[in-house]
């Protein structure tokens, strides 16, 4: 399942109804303008630490 969530009181709500539910939730973020194996590879092994995992992504003026 993928979703987008672009407010932060959602994304709280989220987290603490999946921790109550017993489930691991592990948090990532990057750059990812140009996906690459890197990325791919990265986010797969975020994934196995837990049961949810949580991209944000960096906006320009982060990596700049």
């Amino acid at each position: 399942m993928g979703i987008i969530v672009r407010d932060l009181d959602e994304l709280r709500g989220i987290i603490e109804k999946e921790k109550k539910a017993g489930k691991k939730v592990v948090f990532g973020n990057g750059c990812f303008d140009i996906v690459h194996v890197g990325h791919v590879r990265y986010l797969k092994g975020a994934k196995e630490l837990g049961d949810i995992l949580i991209v944000a992504v960096n906006d320009d003026s982060s990596v700049t």
